[in-house]
């Protein structure tokens, strides 16, 4: 799966640099393509957890946002 999501990552930079060019530097290329890499171990399991606990919450009917309290904008 890791694997898959970084091909999936550095073949949309790939295609955006051919039909695009946006990207002008190389060293901003070479940084997206780290960060490519990167966001796959770490952030996207964090995310996928939050989607399970979502899940989790729903199917035992805990919906809703909780009690939210107004406030008034202070005027200066």
């Amino acid at each position: 799966m890791f694997s898959f999501g970084i091909l999936i990552s550095v073949m949309s930079l790939i295609l955006e640099q051919i039909f695009l060019a946006n990207i002008a530097r190389p060293r901003d290329l070479a940084t997206l393509a780290v960060i490519a890499v990167v966001e796959n171990f770490g952030y996207r399991q964090l995310c996928n957890m939050w989607r399970v606990w979502g899940w989790y919450q729903y199917l035992r009917k805990q919906e809703g946002w909780g009690t939210m309290t107004r406030q008034a904008f202070k005027r200066t």
